[in-house]
């Protein structure tokens, strides 16, 4: 079988370890698993170049245009792929292997078109305080944890990677040690939140029926 046009100079890349160059004439470091998602989007497109006879060096706007389309997905994943292959292509074009970047900034998707996520009203959040609390029905310490870090923010990946050696009390508040997406960690102050189970919620919201 033929080598895929690109794929050597593909894995170059993805050992300098490096992504959009700054204004400093230094780069961003590749972080977390972005280089394995980059290195799978551009390998994807490199093969479908090549299964329809279009040389990665040769390429145009149009052609990166229709692999957008083809692979699809949502509005945040069609702006990894574009972000994956504008990047190696600025590489590309400096190492004088391509004059031009088919990624470029016509095709970038804009994230503003993407439907705001659904905001929680203060009725629903304490009506979820009061079940996490064990208002309606026993819950678990491990569930009640669950609820009220999800309300605090944090991702699904970040919860399950937290763990009591990451918070740390200080005064009134407790921080803590969270994970990022793409790798890292942060320090977040967790908000205090009080269920006031004693306090109904309003007559609008539709608070859970008590356990049997």
């Amino acid at each position: 079988m033929a080598a895929v046009p690109g794929l050597e100079e593909l894995s170059r890349w993805l050992q300098r370890g490096y992504g959009r160059p700054l204004r400093d004439g230094t780069a961003r470091a590749l972080q977390g698993t972005t280089p394995e998602h980059y290195g799978e989007d551009i390998a994807d497109w490199l093969r479908w170049s090549a299964d329809h006879g279009i040389s990665p060096w040769q390429a145009d706007h149009t052609h990166a245009q229709d692999w957008l389309d083809h692979r699809g997905g949502a509005l945040r994943s069609r702006a990894r792929y574009f972000n994956a292959l504008h990047t190696f292509y600025i590489w590309a074009v400096s190492e004088n292997l391509c004059r031009h970047n088919p990624f470029d900034e016509r095709l970038r998707p804009d994230l503003r078109d993407e439907p705001g996520l659904p905001v929680i009203a203060a009725t629903h959040m304490t009506a979820l305080m009061q079940a996490a609390d064990g208002l309606y029905a026993p819950v678990t310490p491990r569930n009640r944890a669950l609820i009220y870090a999800m309300l605090a923010g944090l991702r699904p990946g970040a919860i399950v990677r937290l763990d009591t050696g990451d918070l740390r009390p200080r005064g009134t508040d407790t921080t803590a040690k969270i994970w990022q997406k793409g790798g890292g960690t942060r320090e977040m102050t967790l908000p205090r939140y009080s269920s006031s189970p004693s306090t109904p919620t309003s007559p609008t919201a539709s608070a859970p029926p008590p356990a049997p």
